[in-house]
């Protein structure tokens, strides 16, 4: 049983960045990999043939086809800063997500706003042992997601706040919505391939094939279902995505994409109580091997 933690920051006026480490890798299989040890002159049949107005001739030969496959791990890719811009104090109650938008987008490509806006997990481990079996230690996962205090940036604390300034009274993170999305590789599925995200990111429903369990409304529901955080809680840890144990959900590369500004909110405690300065917050998303019965 592992997990694989990411720690990330999220911003009032200003966007920090998020720090996380990987320390599974992933290999493909090579494509001979099933072939090897096979001469093939060994298993190619010649015979010549001769051919005229009277007979007609006739020779088989035999070669092989062969694949391989190699079990692979659980990565947690990447995940999002979450930037909720300055507002003018005691205006707002509420504060809307600002989305990362990518300077390279004309948006008709979205990868680089996928990639930037959302978090990835990619599940490359077998769910079946070499008789055949459900491997149900190998198989599910689960992330959760905790969020710190909202503290004074300062010089010297610009990315988790100033511990000795007070806190910004925030009343709750509120998850509203994501977009599923399902990742295609470009080339071979390698540790490079998967660390450098050599893939495309593409719009998915909650049907498609080995979808995760998605805990955060979309934005076409018709309730009104979210995750509400309270930041600085301690031992609070929340749910988001989640894989079934007893099936191949969650495999391959999947997508939760926070692009649009009612995504994600911060509810503070009042417009009264708000306090001037740029505050910052630290999110812990856990990628564990825990599986969902």
């Amino acid at each position: 049983m592992s997990k694989q933690k990411l720690t990330q920051v999220v911003a009032l006026g200003a966007l920090a960045c998020s720090t996380f480490s990987l320390s599974t890798s992933v290999m493909a299989a090579a494509p001979s990999a099933a072939l090897s040890g096979v001469d093939s002159s060994t298993i190619i049949n010649s015979a010549a043939v001769s051919q005229n107005q009277n007979n007609s001739g006739l020779a088989t030969g035999k070669s092989q086809a062969g694949i391989g496959f190699e079990d692979g791990n659980l990565w947690l890719i990447s995940a999002p800063n979450l930037n909720f811009g300055t507002r003018i104090i005691q205006v707002y109650k509420v504060w809307d997500l600002v989305p990362n938008k990518s300077e390279s987008s004309d948006g008709s490509n979205k990868q680089d706003d996928y990639k930037n806006d959302s978090i990835v997990v990619g599940d490359f481990r077998s769910p079946k042992d070499s008789n055949g079996e459900l491997n149900n230690v190998k198989n599910g996962w689960t992330l959760t997601v905790q969020v710190s205090d909202f503290r004074l940036k300062t010089p010297g604390h610009p990315y988790d706040g100033d511990p000795d300034e007070p806190t910004q009274p925030i009343d709750y993170m509120r998850f509203n919505s994501a977009r599923l999305l399902h990742g295609n590789f470009k080339g071979p599925i390698t540790e490079d391939a998967i660390k450098n995200k050599q893939f495309d990111l593409e719009a998915a429903t909650n049907g498609y094939p080995g979808a995760p369990t998605n805990n955060i409304a979309r934005t076409d529901s018709n309730n009104n279902q979210n995750i509400s955080i309270i930041p600085g809680r301690k031992g609070s840890v929340t749910t988001i995505w989640s894989a079934q144990s007893d099936s191949i959900q969650g495999k391959s590369i999947w997508g939760l994409a926070f692009n649009d500004e009612k995504d994600v909110e911060l509810d503070t405690l009042s417009r009264e109580s708000q306090i001037t300065g740029d505050y910052v917050a630290k999110l812990t998303w856990t990628l564990s091997t825990i599986p969902v019965a």
